[in-house]
This record gives structure tokens, sequence and C-alpha cells, in this order.
């Protein structure tokens, strides 16, 4: 679960709408835990990404507020999907 910062790309993983909640919470702890661990860090960090481990609803926000955000520059400019 990495996150854009300064034009960086956004990797997370997601989960099907429905499915068990405890499981997800699981992962996410399991996932952050490993976020965290100063190997990861220098690797992810070394590929251009900034490890963050948000939580589902503040990965929710972001996206949300990012598809909002490039969807009016998709349309300003005219691009159409092939």
């Amino acid at each position: 679960m990495a996150e854009q910062r300064g034009g960086r790309p956004v990797a997370a993983s997601q989960r099907p709408t429905g499915g068990d909640k405890a499981i997800a919470a699981k992962i996410h702890e399991v996932v952050v835990k490993a976020l965290a661990e100063p190997d990861t860090q220098k690797l992810l960090l070394g590929q251009g990404l900034d490890p963050v481990g948000s939580s589902p609803d503040e990965f929710g926000h972001m996206y949300t507020t990012e598809i909002a955000r490039w969807s009016k520059v998709v349309k300003a400019v005219g691009l159409e999907p092939n």
C-alpha cells in the first residue's frame, strides 16, 4: 500500500465488496507491519515508492479525490477511450 507522493505511482491491495472485514483487517495489519521494516522501506523507496500503509478509509478518500481530479483533466482535453 503505497500512495502517490509528488507524482509517484500508487500501489494498493483491494478486496471485493462484501468480503470478510476481519480477514481484510488482518491482511492490512500484516502489510503495514511489513511496510515498516527497514529493508522493505529501502527497497520500495529505491523504486520510487513511498510506503505509507494507509487505512482503507484513507486510501478510499485519496482514490476518489484523484479520480475526480483526473476526470476533469481527461474531459478538459477531450480524451476518449479506444
